[in-house]
């Protein structure tokens, strides 16, 4: 959950910091993506709630618990600014798939547990 705020965060600021030639069909594409990433926390965050858990929300929490690496103050190029969400995506699909591999393995540990009932 994290990962997703930061990538919300990176999309705002990319979406402002967007300039040439590209610019507002950039600024419409990032603000469009940004507001996906909102609904997709939202979701994230009931999910978390009804499974007993505790959503992260603070920004201080966010920050220390993030595996996407903090960009650096001010403007980048455009093509290190998309790059840079690239990544952050990239991150997220890795840490999922294991998520899935350690969700998959506990149910087969499971169901291994109820035969054995």
């Amino acid at each position: 959950m994290a990962d997703t705020i930061i990538l919300y965060h990176l999309y705002k600021k990319h979406h402002w910091l967007m300039r040439g030639h590209t610019f507002y069909q950039l600024h419409l594409l990032l603000d469009k993506h940004a507001s996906e990433q909102i609904e997709l926390i939202d979701a994230l965050g009931e999910r978390v709630q009804t499974l007993g858990g505790v959503a992260i929300a603070d920004p201080r929490h966010v920050a220390e618990v993030t595996k996407i690496k903090r960009p650096p103050n001010g403007v980048e190029e455009v093509p290190v600014m998309l790059s840079r969400l690239l990544e952050a995506h990239e991150l997220i699909i890795e840490e999922l798939r294991v998520a899935i591999e350690k969700t998959a393995a506990n149910q087969v540990g499971i169901f291994m547990l109820l035969r054995l009932i």
